[in-house]
């Protein structure tokens, strides 16, 4: 049996997502001297993602730079060749959204035009909702607004052990940001 989703569900949904997505941010530049993050979102997406593996399976992944086309494709293939066992999991709620915020489907207009569209990129990049808010700069911080955010309304409302999760992950992913961040210091003009 399918079942419809209204738009208020859907909607609470989404705040969570770009809640939770907020918080592990906001977690990885708490358990640093640097508050500096990658406004390049594949980087950024795939810091995340070895994070998630590195919590569940307790190996440090081998973190890779991920840029063009076949994004997608290697981050969902590189999933799928984790031979690792599981050893934790995360709280099931976080996991659902980790699941959505993640995924990308590819679209195509009326014209035949397409591109990657997921959740992940609308929350960090997009100008409306979006939490990197700087497009022409490599690097950024936190805003202020989105921190108090964070510690008045986000946190105080998720279960502790989604916070404990969350927090774990912002700590893990931070390894995963400074190389990010030596590489784009290496590599990058802007």
């Amino acid at each position: 049996m399918e079942t419809t989703q209204t738009f208020q569900e859907r909607s609470k949904e989404m705040d969570y997502e770009r809640g939770i997505l907020s918080a592990v941010l906001y977690f990885s530049t708490t358990c640093s001297d640097s508050i500096k993050l990658p406004t390049i979102d594949e980087l950024v997406r795939g810091e995340i993602v070895d994070a998630i593996a590195e919590y569940t399976t307790g190996h440090k992944q081998h973190h890779k730079l991920w840029r063009g086309e076949d994004l997608e494709h290697r981050m969902w293939l590189r999933g799928e060749e984790q031979t690792a066992p599981v050893k934790r999991k995360l709280p099931d709620k976080l996991e659902n959204a980790f699941a959505k915020l993640l995924e990308s489907t590819y679209e195509r207009d009326e014209m035949g035009d397409g591109g990657w569209h997921s959740w992940f990129k609308m929350y960090f990049k997009s100008p409306v909702f979006g939490i990197c808010g700087t497009p022409f700069i490599s690097t950024y911080s936190l805003s202020m607004e989105l921190v108090r955010k964070v510690q008045k309304e986000i946190l105080p409302n998720l279960p502790k052990e989604e916070v404990a999760a969350l927090e774990e992950l912002g700590r893990i992913m931070r390894k995963y940001v400074d190389m990010d961040l030596k590489h784009i210091a290496k590599s990058y003009c802007w």
